[in-house]
């Protein structure tokens, strides 16, 4: 419930695929949509991202999202990702009410979440990523 979860503790929504994993692995027979992540949870190392950045070649479609959420005029054929967009409560956070206007979902292939996921030694892989201007800002994100 959005009551009594602290602004550092975060839900990790999951893909059908990684459902079924999580389902199968804890044997759990009600259905879930994501994981709680607590601030605790990466304290204790039971939850661990670990730093590093990924370049991502942009498929056409992905380009043509970014340029049209952060109003660029040319296509970036290229996205680098700072860990501190996975390891960051607001890369995966939905505020109940949505999202900002100015914040926006990078969906990625199925090659993508598999080089996510090796380069940043994520347990599972990512179907997306919540790109916020602070991310871009801050460049924890960049398009090229």
């Amino acid at each position: 419930p959005p009551e009594g979860i602290s602004k550092h503790d975060w839900v990790l929504y999951l893909n059908n695929e990684q459902i079924k994993m999580v389902r199968k692995y804890y044997k759990i027979k009600d259905r879930i949509s994501g994981i709680n992540i607590t601030a605790e949870l990466i304290k204790k190392g039971d939850v661990a991202f670990r730093d590093n950045i990924l370049k991502l070649k942009l498929e056409k479609w992905q380009a043509r999202m970014a340029m049209d959420n952060i109003e660029r005029k040319r296509s970036p054929k290229y996205m680098l990702v700072r860990s501190d967009v996975i390891k960051c409560p607001a890369s995966y956070k939905i505020p109940v009410e949505g999202l900002s206007r100015k914040d926006w979902l990078m969906y990625l292939t199925s090659e993508q979440m598999d080089l996510f996921q090796e380069a940043f030694g994520l347990k599972e892989p990512i179907s997306s990523l919540n790109i916020t201007d602070t991310h871009i800002d801050n460049k924890e994100v960049v398009f090229m």
